[in-house]
């Protein structure tokens, strides 16, 4: 495994702990990768929202809105753009789940008047 595949997988392994919890469901996916360097992952939003990401050296991107699927049956009717591609896991998170956005704002919060 190449160094940039391991920091790449490790950054999977980190939003996957660091943000199940504002979640319904986020695990690696089953599909087979194919390209190097490239992982993909299934996520359901608190809304029930369900993704296949895929997870490359450039960043987070969505495939599919259903789970271990490599694209959409019907890419002009997705409520996502799937060419889009995002630098973190929050800025995806943050703009297709307002349940996620509230949730870690609550959090935030809590943490700033402990202080």
């Amino acid at each position: 495994m190449s160094l940039s595949s391991e920091v790449i997988r490790e950054i999977g392994d980190y939003s996957i702990v660091d943000n199940c919890q504002f979640l319904s469901y986020f695990a690696y996916s089953t599909l087979k990768c194919e390209i190097s360097n490239t992982y993909y992952l299934n996520v359901t939003t608190l809304e029930d929202d369900k993704f296949t990401l895929q997870l490359d050296i450039s960043g987070w991107s969505v495939l599919s809105e259903k789970h271990n699927t490599l694209s959409c049956d019907n890419l002009g009717q997705c409520k996502i753009n799937h060419t889009k591609k995002y630098e973190d896991v929050l800025a995806f998170f943050s703009e297709v789940s307002h349940k996620f956005r509230e949730k870690r704002m609550e959090l935030l919060f809590d943490k700033l008047t402990e202080i």
